[in-house]
Formats: structure tokens, sequence, C-alpha cells
């Protein structure tokens, strides 16, 4: 089975579809699959924390999107993709060259949202590109998590919906806590609050017949047994912004770049007692410490607008004293986009780039130091020579590139930095964070 062509029309419905492939499953409120039964699960099933692997999930194929996963892994020993479900297809994908490798999702299953358990050895690092003639987006893949682990920057209001998706590839059972916060405050369906989500299974759940009129939704869910991956998917009349789950931290970097200056700073708290947080912008006149400033109840949530930030060029931190999560997330026109913040290292990888669509791909650095650092670029497919360039101190680097069959990039630098990747295309966008290596 192929990718369809990346030239139809998206239907919006294929992010609002209820997909949970189990036994026969009992329906508890509008539009949620809940209440499975307990089943016995075979032993083909990989147990929670064993060896090295990572849960793509948002993987999407077919239904007029070329759906693409990336791979990078350091050892070149052949490595395994499976669909997430009870008997899920299985395929070998094969590193090369400096530990990259692409497969077509398509190749796999044309059911819409196609959650990946990847397989592979050493160190790994992968995402999924999905592409279509008005849409674009990039997600990263992610270990099971304990959590909690949000994903924010996801709207119900006009012709905005959403969709939220719930991933446990292993051998037991996760019980779940969700917790969504609006701009209302906290607003979690009674239905979500808490259940279990059965092995190997992935849980689609759209957000729009739950949530109405929402214009800023943030999801926190933790696992109070087993482990659990999530990303969420925002669409709107044609593109789709899409981003993975992650767990808290105390500081995070965001670079500001062209297509991110109309957009928005979100950021909640992932902690239970009260909290501060600060934004401060950085560019190459300087840092200015405190452009935004408050307190952070447990679970709260903050948007920001750029434009009220002054952040026309290099970049942000966000420092909180208590665990949060921030994401860039773009609103322009039809174009939608979200990425989750990142933090400092000199060793990068984008796993995987734009395939098959107009426009460019591009790397944005962003070096939030005190001094310039030179930053290398390497194709993971070997077939072309590495270059490098100079990041002055405080600025954003734009390093656009064409198509290259939906390959990645290996960025790394003698200093301190942040990476960004994605796609612009027309009305379309798409944007993550890229993978750090140790």
């Amino acid at each position: 089975m192929g990718a369809e062509s990346p030239t139809r029309k998206v239907p919006k419905m294929i992010w609002l579809r209820l997909l949970l492939v189990t036994l026969v499953l009992g329906m508890i409120g509008a539009g949620i699959v809940l209440g499975p039964q307990p089943r016995e699960v075979g032993p083909e099933l990989p147990v929670a924390g064993e060896g090295p692997y990572l849960i793509c999930p948002g993987a999407v194929a077919g239904g007029g999107f070329m759906g693409r996963l990336g791979l990078f892994a350091e050892d070149p020993a052949p490595g395994r993709l499976t669909v997430v479900s009870p008997g899920g297809a299985s395929a070998t994908i094969q590193p090369a060259g400096l530990g990259g490798a692409i497969a077509s999702i398509g190749d796999l299953a044309e059911l819409g949202a196609t959650p990946l358990y990847v397989e592979a050895s050493g160190q790994i690092a992968a995402a999924t590109f999905a592409g279509a003639a008005d849409a674009a987006s990039l997600v990263g893949c992610v270990r099971g998590s304990p959590g909690p682990i949000a994903a924010l920057g996801v709207a119900t209001f006009g012709n905005e919906s959403a969709s939220l998706h719930l991933v446990n590839p292993f051998a037991h059972d996760a019980t779940l806590r969700l917790e969504l916060v609006s701009e209302l405050g906290t607003d979690t369906p009674s239905d979500l609050e808490s259940f279990r989500l059965p092995a190997a299974t992935h849980l689609e759940i759209g957000l729009g017949q739950l949530l109405t009129g929402r214009e800023a939704v943030s999801i926190e869910v933790e696992a109070l047994t087993g482990l659990v991956a999530m990303s969420v998917v925002r669409a709107a009349a044609t593109d789709v912004a899409a981003v993975e789950a992650v767990p808290g931290s105390l500081e995070w970097h965001i670079p500001i770049f062209a297509e991110a200056q109309t957009g928005q700073l979100h950021i909640r708290s992932l902690s239970d007692v009260v909290g501060d947080y600060r934004v401060d912008r950085i560019d190459q006149s300087g840092t200015l410490e405190g452009v935004a400033e408050a307190t952070l109840n447990p679970g709260e949530q903050v948007v920001l607008s750029l434009a009220d930030l002054g952040a026309a060029q290099g970049g942000l931190a966000v420092v909180g004293t208590e665990p949060l999560v921030t994401a860039l997330v773009i609103e322009d026109g039809n174009r939608r986009a979200a990425a989750n913040g990142g933090v400092l290292a000199s060793r990068w990888v984008v796993p995987v780039s734009s395939t098959g669509l107009e426009g460019q791909n591009h790397i944005w650095i962003f070096n939030p130091g005190d001094a310039p650092l030179v930053a290398g670029f390497a194709r993971l497919d070997g077939a072309a020579p590495g270059t490098s360039l100079e990041v002055a101190p405080g600025a954003t680097v734009d390093v656009p590139f064409g198509d290259i069959g939906g390959g990645g990039m290996l960025v790394e630098s003698d200093g301190l930095m942040v990476v960004f990747y994605g796609v612009v295309s027309g009305d379309a966008i798409g944007l993550s964070v890229a993978a750090t290596l140790g």
C-alpha cells in the first residue's frame, strides 16, 4: 500500500475520526470511545522501558496525506516499525550513511492517524512528516512516559477543530489521568478525568464535540500505571498543526523567525504547587529580562502574543521556578503550526524533512549565548559533503534547503544552541523542535 497523492485536498474529518483498534468498546459521552474490556495480550508486544525505542504519536497515512517517518540511529543495525494496534503491521527499516533512514507510512497502513512503535539500536531519534496540497505537519517521536506530560496550542472556535491521540504500544494496560485547561480554566470532561488505555492501543478523541468555542486548549496526561505517549492535532480550513506531548522543564528556548513573528507563546504549569515564570527576550542587542513575568498556579496556562513581547528576531527564554511546558503557536491566515520549546544542546538531529511539496525546508538555529558559535550541517544519508556557518550571539539563522527526498540533517556546533525545523509551502507550514543528541 502506498501513500496517496499529496495534491489532493485534506479531508478535515481525517483528524476527527475516532480510532480504537481493540475489542468492542462501550460509548461514553459524545464522540469518545472508552471503557475497554480486559483481554489477553500476546507475548510479542513490547514491555515498557525495554531496549532503544520511540513512539510516534503523530504518524499519518493515506487520506490525501503523504506520510513519512525519518529515523536517525547511531548503530547501523536494521530497525523495525510497527503500527500500534493488536496485530499491527510491521516492517524493517535500515539506517545508512550517517545513520538516516526514511519510510513511507502508507506502506504499513492507510488508516489516517497511524501511531508507530520504532525499534532501533544505539542512540536514536525520529519524527514524522505529513504533507498535502495545503497542509503540512511535523511531529517528534518520544519515549513512553509516566507523566505528567502536556501538549499545548489547540483550539475549537470558529472553523477550528482538534483531536487528541493517546498511545500505549506496550503489553500492559495504562491507567490515565487527563486534565484539559482552556481560557475558561480547568475544562476536563468528566468522562476523561480517569480511564484505562488497553495494551497495544491508540485512542483518538475529537475535542470539538466536547469543548466547543475554545481559543486555547492544553492537555496534560499522567499515567498512574503504565506508560503513555500523546499528541494533539489542530485543523483549520486547510492547514493543520500537530505537536507531541513532553515533560516539564525549568527552562525553555524558542527561536523567532519571519514566519513566527505573528505567533503566540503558550505556557502551562506542570507542577502541583504555585510557581513563577519569566520570559526573557534575546537578540543581538543583548538580553532583556522579564518582558513578561507572573505567578503560575498549578495546571494554569498563559497565552502571550509575540508582538506584545517585542519578539521580532533572535529568540525567547522562558524560565520557571516549577516545571512548565512551552510552545510556539502560529495562526496566520490559513497557516497553523505548533512546536514545543527547546533545551540547550550542541548536537541536534533533524530526523525528517518535507518531500513532494512546493516551497522550502528550513532549519532555524538560535544562539542565546554571549559568544558566536559555528554550526555544521550534514545530510543523514551522506549524499553530500557537510557545510558550516557562524551564528552571532542572540541571533536566529534561517537555513533553507530543497527537497532531499524526506531525509534529515545532523546539526552540530561548538556552543549551545536550539534548533527548530520545518517546511513553508504556500498556505501550509509545518514546524517542530529538533531532537537533541547526548
